[in-house]
């Protein structure tokens, strides 16, 4: 029942978007945009109403009950007309489309309420499922400027998002939004630009179908099929008919809103979702030479700002950068100079870094090929008029890997840009076929580069799918295989030993906690700080990540940390390089600094760990369960360790 309750409360949620996205349609004077588009509209609505929620400190339960019952209430309300017809429309249309809805199925059921230990146990379980839990507590994201994720993930938008669930459900369903609301508005975008292509059923059905047969990897509960969405409904705004004239000022505003709903989910999709508008406009000003393309473009930048202003003070506000590192590092240890800047660049390109550069072109190479077969296609006007969109759908999205693989050294770029990668290869197979049916066959400046979308969509599924296990986490989601048992935890357990812990601390008192498991906290009892990798991100002047533990117990007592929570054992980091110390990767910025990003991560953290269980010797443990202890840093452990 508990199941089938969530069930529905998604399905509110969704009807809640599609509320929202009608309505703001209604008010541009657009009546007949297909549901996936008027839906993905309005989770761009919701992201930007959310950074003014979030900034009033009004993401509470009560507002957000509200919000969705508006919002299904709007959608009711605004399509009441079409609702006699809707039961045969859904079943004459459920029976075509049967195939993609049984695929898409799986993930979209299974992450309504999937198995906990799906979730990643050290992303997920310490850090980023505490985010929405103390947005819901607080009614505003928090202030914690000891969390690296916080800093660098994203501006806030999907801990809001991710909170819609917890008025219902639990942690366990905060990747619902993502996920399963994701995957029908993935699907169902794809289907529209298909058929607005002109593509017969089958051919829709089949190539829609490679959302799900081509994975996203899906690593941690960050979000990523939501954003291929908003990509493809991106690339749908440019195009469909129902918008009016393409230089109306209607288009503008919604991709000016749309892209600043990706750049707040997550700072990976800032570049590809500016690049895709800004080629956009600058391909059609190319193309017509007139000054209203400037016009438009610079709407849409105004729109896009306005859209991310209130997210963007709201960080600046609680962690010191209203854009990391763009405008600033914040709280990042590389803005003390501790570190090395993760996302910044070399000191020089040499050997140690080509690799990343080279490993770029074969990831590229397939929307090269596209671009080559969009400038023939477009000097033999062939299907001309997508043309410009998707040429700068896929240049946006080759140059954005790029800027991704330098900012993060080559480390996960292919899981990075797959969000953008996917949708853009799989709308240029669409095109492909459109313009073999307008050509009546395939030429090889169409099937060439139409080959090699399809071979690099292969070789994209192989990892995510295969070596990555998406293909298993979608059986485990559905919970048709058990997940790993090393992944196991008693959830129960879990939170009851947090809240024990918890009671020993006054009411009031700062803690930083470096657990497994941190989301039980009750944030508004105590201000709850998560070291999530620890020595990566602090309070001025940063953490002594090479210093003792008298060191670091004077710079948390220094800024009123009197507690320190610690699992010793479940939070270690696996060094893929023990051999190296600490001091060598710090100091040697040409071989260890971008390039070893994660690398840099595990080395400090597993430092600053080493300090914190220093410290268990000599400050009294005022509990401890044998597996996690609490820490008064204020006494001194006496000699007999009592």
């Amino acid at each position: 029942m508990n199941y089938l309750l969530l069930c529905a409360w998604s399905a509110c949620v969704f009807f809640a978007f599609q509320g929202y996205g009608k309505l703001l349609l209604r008010i541009f004077r657009v009546h007949d945009a297909p549901w996936a588009l008027s839906a993905s509209i309005g989770v761009a609505f919701a992201v930007a109403a959310g950074g003014v929620l979030n900034l009033l400190h009004l993401v509470t339960q009560p507002v957000l009950i509200g919000a969705v019952i508006g919002g299904v209430g709007m959608a009711f309300l605004l399509e009441g007309q079409h609702l006699a017809s809707a039961p045969a429309t859904l079943l004459s249309t459920s029976r075509l489309y049967a195939p993609l809805i049984v695929l898409t199925a799986i993930p979209v059921l299974g992450n309504v309420h999937p198995d906990v230990r799906t979730f990643n146990s050290n992303d997920d379980l310490g850090s980023y499922l505490t985010l929405p839990e103390a947005t819901l507590q607080l009614g505003s994201l928090p202030y914690d400027p000891f969390n690296e994720r916080r800093i660098t993930s994203s501006l806030g938008a999907p801990y809001v998002l991710q909170s819609l669930m917890l008025v219902a459900g639990d942690v366990r369903s905060i990747r619902c939004v993502d996920v399963s609301l994701g995957f029908i508005l993935y699907t169902g975008l794809l289907v529209v630009i298909f058929r607005l292509m002109g593509l017969p059923i089958f051919t829709r059905i089949g190539l829609a179908s490679l959302a799900v047969i081509v994975p996203l990897d899906r690593l941690n509960a960050t979000m990523v099929v939501l954003p291929a969405a908003l990509f493809c409904a991106l690339f749908l705004i440019q195009m469909h008919p129902a918008l009016g004239d393409r230089s109306s000022w209607r288009r503008a505003i919604l991709l000016g809103l749309t892209a600043a709903a990706l750049a707040c989910l997550k700072s990976n999709y800032l570049p590809p979702a500016v690049l895709i508008c800004a080629f956009y406009y600058l391909a059609r000003f190319a193309y017509q030479r007139r000054a209203g393309w400037l016009v438009q473009g610079t709407l849409c930048s105004g729109v896009l700002l306005l859209c991310m202003l209130p997210w963007m003070i709201d960080m600046r506000q609680k962690e010191g950068t209203a854009l990391f590192p763009i405008l600033g590092r914040g709280y990042d240890a590389s803005a003390y100079g501790i570190i090395p800047l993760p996302s910044g660049s070399h000191d020089r390109i040499g050997s140690a870094t080509l690799w990343v550069w080279l490993s770029v072109l074969p990831i590229t190479g397939p929307l090269i090929a596209g671009l080559g077969a969009l400038a023939i296609a477009f000097r033999k006007r062939v299907e001309s008029a997508w043309v410009a969109p998707l040429s700068a759908l896929l240049a946006g999205s080759a140059i954005a890997t790029g800027a991704i693989a330098s900012s993060t050294g080559g480390e996960s770029m292919v899981r990075y840009s797959l969000p953008f990668q996917l949708p853009a290869l799989i709308i240029f197979l669409g095109y492909s076929f459109a313009c073999h049916s307008a050509l009546r066959r395939w030429p090889l400046w169409l099937l060439g580069p139409g080959v090699i979308a399809l071979l690099g969509l292969a070789a994209l599924a192989y990892p995510s799918g295969v070596r990555h296990f998406a293909y298993r986490k979608y059986l485990e989601d559905a919970r048709l295989v058990t997940p790993p048992g090393d992944s196991w935890f008693d959830m129960n357990r879990e939170e009851r030993r947090v809240r024990n812990l918890q009671a020993h601390i006054p009411a009031g008192e700062r803690l930083l906690a470096r657990l497994f498991v941190s989301y039980p906290f009750d944030f508004k009892r105590n201000q709850i700080f998560i070291a999530d990798f620890s020595g990566m991100a602090g309070l001025p002047p940063g953490m002594p990540v090479e210093g003792g533990p008298a060191e670091m117990r004077r710079y948390l007592l220094s800024h009123q940390i009197r507690y320190l929570a610690y699992d010793p054992k479940r939070t270690h980091l696996l060094d893929a390089d023990p051999q190296t110390g600490l001091s060598r990767v710090l100091h040697g910025r040409i071989d260890y600094g971008r390039h070893g990003w994660y690398h840099l991560q595990v080395k400090v953290s597993n430092a600053v760990q080493h300090t914190f269980a220093q410290l268990a010797d000599t400050c009294p443990h005022i509990y401890d369960d044998g597996e996690v202890y609490l820490l008064d840093l204020q006494q001194k452990r006496s000699r007999s360790g009592e």
